[in-house]
This record gives structure tokens, C-alpha cells and sequence, in this order.
């Protein structure tokens, strides 16, 4: 202990005599650890703890596929397939949960919330109480049930100020009124819901055609997941046969589960990967550069390691002691780096898009972080200290004072190994460099696809009426378009539409059948994304019309009773994709279509009056799906939410206040949520991407600064231990020039060497990150090309300092110093 206390005390002397290189080592080290740490604040989150729930990794997603109706990842089950899920052996508990939207009212101004309702085994399957009065209990659920309500923690401080007197306060939602009975810890949370209140009804007795209920099922401890599989594959033909001849949607049904994990941070868990294993290279990358440092530094101590062996150090404790110089070096880049992370993380969190962090997850720098970070710092202490030390402590080295001979030998060694250094350091860099080229690519190709409407100077709202006010649906349409012409009034408002979905917000699919048979029957069905909107919505959004007409004022429909809806001849518009798919060689103006299921005789048949240009609804990086738009009088009671869509003749956030105004004098206790303009929804669309390549250009740039760094050093050193080399050759003629191509090219030789080795690993590494790009090849080669020219003219700059400074060598001067 007591020598290791001498190697500390003299390791801190030798550092502190040497500022520059201590201070240069250690933020090098510290941008690397700080980076490392950072996204694993991220990971650590996202992968290795997840969830406060009791046992999270047994929850799963239930998905079935209905290949019957087109429909390949089904989310939501119908009540008895739930109560079917709940009786299988496999499963500890089953739990069902409906996210919804309500209008939250009673003591302040209304709100939007976003509550689910759940059954009673929500909470005491996923392991967390209250931290306030009682969860949901069994009784709660059905008719006969109480109305009651627990919140989340977040709700609870935003709207109740955190008094803990709440318990028992009436509140409304969509004006029915719920008692709380619960707060929920802050460290709760779920599918970012407000709140939670149990089913009004019995879910057995829902129709099993009506699919409305999310399922998250734990596994018991000893099920396997092929067990459950083959238990879920077991259920779906015993329900074909039971069901299919009543029920098509059974015919070839799968069930299938998704861990809970991957639903929720699927996208996230992906990128943190692919930008943890970037991180990983330029961590690597610094410690190369700290390596080639102490090599460097090997030549001016090799006098002091001689004279150490000389009075009896043996080799063991020379490289202890050179370790434990480099272990003082990662301590204090693990602590600078700590502080860096602290930064990073929330840096990250800022750019994160906000529906990949779900709400209320905190990502920090906490105990595991900073355990990551120490761990980090000691083993990048063995990576870059090791290598140098044991090369500096063999033997020949500590003969170092007899001969110039053996110096130049042991010189020769060393530049050899700092080569070797900068071929790994310039092939990391590469790959990290192709990889954020081939992000920016893509990001480039991705915000210049068109959208197929005008973007410009739209803004997006959405509001939700409660049932009391929307009197069953028949008052919808009224409502809305009263809205329309009051919101048209505003001073600088072009147009106004409504629609039950904006682009890039989420869509609605539904099942179509068409009328032609001269195309197979299983052709005649497709799942398409459906739309009711405004008479004037394509006119507002810039959709142009292809063939037929937009919809017209005697398309209004009668929407006084839901039913009414199948005692008149309704009209449909459809997008150019469901036009190839239903009507593939003649004009589908005038055919017919149906919405719902095909063999369901209560649905009304509708009118094709109208083909529109295909625009991106849902993603910009999505193909294009079939799309079918109903006007809104006609089917405006199947809605209590819609959004408005209004076009303006300058910036539209600057009419947001005028617009609510006109909305709350139609209805005062109407709540206006999300809202935003066109280019925020598409940006929104594409965060994901953004922040993967934003972070990874990042890594990127540092380690293409590490890589310049680390080859300017090796050339800087070269030419100082040359210098009489250097003399010699300008004594026996050598012009600048000469010497000036000499260097380069020696310099260019392991930077070239680490090209093409990058090249080699860049074109096997980006196959992982295939799902983060668009519309360009993994292997692009103009990406690969640009990104090996610029690596290497980088590169020749780093050599051509030095160079150039080598040809200022006076022969005379060099000679009379050796």
C-alpha cells in the first residue's frame, strides 16, 4: 500500500510538471467518457431498467393479425377475446386498458387529459400502489360500479397544485362526474396517461367484432416464450372454429406477443444502441490519442526508466508505475467526464423527440451512470497505459544511455506503434463518418420528399366535444361547421377546414370493400386509411384533384340520426393508391365502395365522386397508403373529435389567440389542444431521425478532430526525433520539396492504410443502422467515396504542418546538436 501511495504521489508530480500534455490527455479522455457516460444515461433508461414495474420483463403486448381484412398488426382486442386471453394458463394476469381523451372540468378552466380505462387487474399486475388513498378495485368495474378516478402524479401537482387533501374532490370528465380515490407515485407511469377510471361495462359482453381494448399479459415465471406462442396459436384456431363461420375476421387469425419494453421504446432502443456502439469507437479513438501521447513521451523518459532499472526497479514496477500515471489521467478524465454527462444527458433529453422519452421518464446521471463512468475511466487507464508502459520498460529500452544506435532503434519501435495507432484511430473515425453521412443523406432526401399539399402557413387544433354537448353525434356536423364560419371571420385566416385526422398526426383504418367484380373477391377488401372532413378540405390543404370533382354543398348528407345515414346514396373521394388498387384500368369515378365489414348488410354503399393526388397522411418516410375522405355531414356523428385546419396569410401562431376566441364564443367550456402548425407536425415526424443523426454527426466531428489531432502529433513527433536525419538528407542536397513529399508521404502511409481498413469495416457496420435511413443504401458509395476523400485530404493537412516545418531545418544546426 505504502508503494502504491509513492507511485500516486510521484505519478501527481510527473503529471503536474507537465501541464500541457496533462491537460490535453485529460479532456481528450474527458470529451470521450462525458460522451460514453451520456448515452448510457440513455441506455441505461431505455434497456437495462426500463419500468418501475414488478417484474417488467414478463409483460407483454398482445397483437393478433387479421389476414382476412388486411390488417397485419392488430393492436386493440374485443372484450371476450380479452376474457379468452385471461383463461390461458400461460398468463399470471391479463389486464385490458382503453386510452381515451376527456375534457377535464370542475374548479379551474377546462383541460385536456389523456386518462385510459382500465380493468380491475391494471394495477396489482404491474406492482405499483398508490402513494394516495387506493387503486381500482374489482367492484369499481362494470354498470354497477363506482365513477371513480386515480391520477397521475403529474395531474395531480399541475391541476391540484399536490394537496393531499384531493381524495375524495368531484371532478368531470365530458361532463360525467368521477370521484378520486388515487394519486399515483411519480414514478408511475404508463402509455403517458392522466389518469385512470375502470370500465363502465362488462367487457365480456362487448361484440367480439368490436376491437377497442389494448392487452398487457405477464407471463408466469416458468412459461417460456415458445410455451406462450404455442398456447396463443392453440386459442386462434380454436376460435376459427368456433367463430369463422359467423365472423371472417377469424379466418387465419394469428395472436402473437410483443414484450412490453419494445413497445415502448422500440425506436429509441435501436438508435441508443447504434449511438452507444459510435460512442464506443470515439472513446476508443481518444484512447489511441493518450496512447500515441505517453509513446511519445516514451522517448524523453527513457534516460529516467534506465536510471530506475538501474538502481534496481525491476520491469514490474516500472509498469506499475507508468499505470498508475495513466490511472491518475482517467481519474481525472472520469471526473471531468462526469460533468460533461451531466450536460450531455440533458442535452440529449432536449433532443430527443418527445414521443420516444415517454412523459415522466426521467433520464439522469444517477448511481449506475456514474458507476459506468468510473468503470469506464479505469479500463481506458488499461487500454491506453498498458501498451505504452510495457514497451518502455523492455529491457533494450533501459539501455537507452549507452548508444545513439539503440535510441534510434527503440525511436523506430516507437513510431512504428504510434503508425499503428493512427491506422486504428483514422479507421474509427471513417466509420463514424460514413455513418453520419449516410444519416445526413437521408435526412437531406427525407425533408425534400413532397407531401402532396401545401405546407406553408397551416395551422393544425384539435378539439373534443363531450357527449351531453354532441347529443349522441347529431349535433356534430352543426357544431363544426358554426366553427368553421366563426373561425373564418379572424383577419388574416384564408380558409378553414375540419378533418377527423391531420396529416402526420395518426390515422384511422378501416376496412373497404369494392364493388367490381371483375377483380378476384380477395381483392375486393383492402384496409385503408379513412378520413371524414369538410366539404372545402382538400381546397384548404392544396390536395389537387386528379379526376370527378371535390365534394359540393348537396354532399352535406343528413346527419340527424347515425341511422339515417343508410337511407341516402352517400359520396366518397379517394386517393390515387386505392384508385390502382380497387379500379386498376378504368376511371372509378361513379363505382361504388363500402366502409366496415363487407358482410355486415347495414353498411351503406357510397359513390365515388372524386380522385385526389396521393399525399403523405402519416409519415414523410411511409409509402403512401390508400385513402378514402367521406364528407363530414354524412359521418360526422361517428366523431367527438376533430381538428380544424386553417390556413393563414402569414405566420399562423400569431392567430392563435383571435381563432380560440371565436371558438370559446361558441362554446365557452370547449378545450383547444395541440396545437401547432404544419412544418411543427413534420418535424415532430421525422425527430427520430433527426436526433440520431444530430447526435451521431456529433460523435462523428470529435472523432474526426481526435484523428487530426492523433496524426498531426505523430507527424509533429517524427520530425522532432528526425530532425538530424532531416539535416543530413538537406546536407547532401536535398531540396524542400524533397523533404516536404518525404514527410506527407510517410505521414499518408497508416492514415491511407487506416482508409481503406474503415472502409472495409464501415461497409459491415452501417448494415445496423438500415432502419434509420431513407431512400439511401447502407452502402451508398457516393457517401463512401466523399467521406474516404475528405478523411484523407484531412489527413494530408495534418501531415503538411509538420512537413512544412521540416523543410526550416537548418542542416548546420541539426548537425551540431546531434
Amino acid at each position: 500500500m505504502y508503494t502504491l501511495w509513492q507511485d500516486l504521489r510521484y505519478g501527481a508530480r510527473i503529471l503536474w510538471k507537465k501541464p500541457g500534455f496533462t491537460l490535453i490527455a485529460v479532456i481528450t479522455l474527458a470529451l470521450g467518457i462525458g460522451a460514453s457516460a451520456a448515452i448510457f444515461s440513455v441506455v441505461n433508461v431505455v434497456i437495462l431498467n426500463p419500468f418501475p414495474y414488478r417484474d417488467h420483463a414478463r409483460l407483454f403486448i398482445v397483437h393478433q393479425n387479421l389476414p382476412k381484412t388486411g390488417v397485419s398488426d392488430q393492436l386493440r382486442a374485443s372484450g371476450p377475446e380479452f376474457a379468452d386471453l385471461a383463461k390461458r394458463q400461460v398468463f399470471e394476469q391479463v389486464a385490458a386498458w382503453e386510452p381515451v381523451s376527456r375534457n377535464l372540468t370542475g374548479g379551474q378552466e377546462p383541460e385536456r387529459v389523456a386518462p385510459a380505462k382500465v380493468s380491475a387487474e391494471f394495477f396489482s399486475m404491474l406492482g405499483i400502489a398508490p402513494m394516495l388513498g387506493r387503486a381500482i378495485l374489482p367492484e369499481d368495474v362494470g354498470p354497477k360500479g363506482e365513477r371513480v378516478l386515480v391520477i397521475s402524479h403529474s395531474l395531480w401537482q399541475r391541476r391540484f397544485g399536490g394537496d393531499p387533501s384531493v381524495l375524495g374532490k368531484k371532478v368531470a370528465l365530458d361532463d360525467e362526474p368521477y370521484t378520486i380515490v388515487g394519486v399515483m407515485p411519480p414514478r408511475f407511469w404508463f402509455d403517458g396517461r392522466d389518469g385512470w377510471f375502470p370500465f363502465p361495462f362488462n367487457l365480456e359482453e362487448v361484440s367480439r367484432r368490436s376491437r377497442q381494448f389494448a392487452v398487457i399479459a405477464k407471463l408466469k415465471p416458468s412459461v417460456t416464450m415458445a410455451q406462450a406462442a404455442a398456447e396463443l396459436e392453440l386459442l386462434a384456431r380454436q376460435n376459427e372454429q368456433a367463430f369463422a363461420a359467423t365472423n371472417p375476421d377469424y379466418v387465419g387469425r394469428g395472436l402473437y406477443l410483443q414484450p412490453y419494453r419494445e413497445f415502448v421504446y422500440g425506436a429509441m432502443r435501436r438508435t441508443s444502441l447504434i449511438l452507444l456502439g459510435a460512442v464506443g469507437l470515439v472513446l476508443l479513438i481518444a484512447c489511441a490519442n493518450i496512447a500515441n501521447l505517453l509513446l511519445a513521451r516514451a522517448a524523453t523518459r527513457a534516460p529516467e526508466i534506465a536510471i530506475r532499472a538501474a538502481l534496481g526497479a525491476g520491469r514490474f514496477r516500472i509498469v506499475r508505475q507508468l499505470l498508475t500515471e495513466g490511472l491518475l489521467l482517467s481519474i481525472f478524465g472520469g471526473l471531468l467526464g462526469a460533468l460533461i454527462a451531466l450536460w450531455g444527458s440533458d442535452v440529449i433529453v432536449a433532443l430527443a423527440p418527445s414521443g420516444d422519452i415517454p412523459e415522466g421518464v426521467k433520464i439522469a446521471v444517477d448511481t449506475r451512470v456514474l458507476l459506468f463512468t468510473m468503470g469506464t475511466s479505469l479500463l481506458t487507464s488499461m487500454i491506453f497505459g498498458l501498451w505504452p508502459a510495457l514497451q518502455i520498460s523492455r529491457p533494450e529500452a533501459q539501455e537507452s544511455l549507452k548508444t545513439g544506435a539503440q535510441r534510434t532503434t527503440a525511436g523506430r519501435r516507437n513510431r512504428r506503434l504510434q503508425r499503428a495507432l493512427v491506422v486504428a484511430e483514422v479507421s474509427l473515425s471513417l466509420v463514424l463518418l460514413v455513418m453520419a453521412g449516410l444519416m445526413l443523406r437521408s435526412f437531406a432526401k427525407l425533408t425534400n420528399v413532397d407531401t402532396g399539399f401545401d405546407t406553408e402557413n397551416l395551422l393544425s387544433m384539435r378539439l373534443n366535444r363531450s357527449p351531453a354537448k354532441s347529443d349522441g353525434g347529431k349535433k356534430m356536423a352543426a357544431f363544426f361547421q358554426q366553427m368553421i364560419d366563426r373561425v373564418s371571420t379572424v383577419p388574416g385566416v384564408k380558409g378553414v377546414a375540419v378533418a377527423s385526422q391531420m396529416p402526420f398526426d395518426f390515422t384511422e383504418d378501416i376496412t373497404i370493400t369494392a364493388e367490381n367484380n371483375a377483380l378476384p373477391s380477395e381483392r375486393r377488401t383492402q384496409n385503408v386509411d379513412f378520413r371524414t372532413v369538410s366539404l372545402n378540405y382538400f381546397q384548404v390543404m392544396g390536395i389537387p384533384l386528379l379526376q370527378g370533382e371535390f365534394f359540393t354543398a348537396q354532399d352535406a348528407g343528413d346527419p340527424t340520426t347515425p341511422e339515417g345515414i343508410a337511407n341516402f346514396s352517400g359520396v366518397a373521394v379517394i386517393n390515387q393508391s386505392l384508385a390502382r388498387r380497387f379500379w386498376p384500368d378504368e376511371n372509378p369515378v361513379g363505382k361504388r365502395l363500402k366502409p366496415g365489414s363487407p358482410n355486415n348488410p347495414n353498411n351503406p354503399w357510397f359513390i365515388i365522386k372524386g380522385v385526389v393526388a396521393d399525399s403523405n397522411q402519416g409519415a414523410l418516410d411511409a409509402q403512401v397508403k390508400p385513402e378514402a375522405y367521406f364528407p363530414m355531414g354524412q359521418l360526422a356523428w361517428r366523431y367527438r373529435r376533430m381538428n380544424l385546419a386553417i390556413r393563414t396569410q402569414g405566420d399562423p401562431m400569431n392567430l392563435v389567440r383571435p381563432i380560440q376566441k371565436e371558438i370559446w364564443s361558441l362554446d365557452g367550456d370547449q378545450a383547444v389542444y395541440q396545437v401547432q402548425t404544419m412544418e411543427q407536425m413534420i418535424d415532430a415526424s421525422i425527430g427520430s431521425r433527426r436526433f440520431a443523426m444530430t447526435l451521431l454527426s456529433l460523435f462523428a466531428g470529435l472523432a474526426l478532430a481526435l484523428a487530426t489531432i492523433g496524426i498531426y502529433g505523430v507527424m509533429s513527433y517524427s520530425v522532432t526525433q528526425r530532425t538530424h536525419e532531416i539535416g543530413v538528407r538537406m546536407a547532401l542536397g536535398a531540396g524542400g520539396r524533397e523533404v516536404l513529399r518525404l514527410v506527407i508521404r510517410q505521414g499518408m502511409q497508416p492514415a491511407l492504410l487506416g482508409v481503406l481498413i474503415g472502409l472495409a469495416g464501415a461497409f459491415g457496420l452501417t448494415r445496423l443502422m438500415k432502419s434509420l435511413l431513407f431512400g439511401v443504401s447502407a452502402s451508398d458509395p457516393l457517401t463512401f467515396v466523399v467521406i474516404a476523400l475528405l478523411l484523407a485530404t484531412v489527413a494530408a493537412l495534418a501531415c503538411y504542418i509538420p512537413a512544412r516545418r521540416a523543410t526550416k531545418v537548418d542542416p548546420m544546426i541539426a548537425l551540431r546538436s546531434e
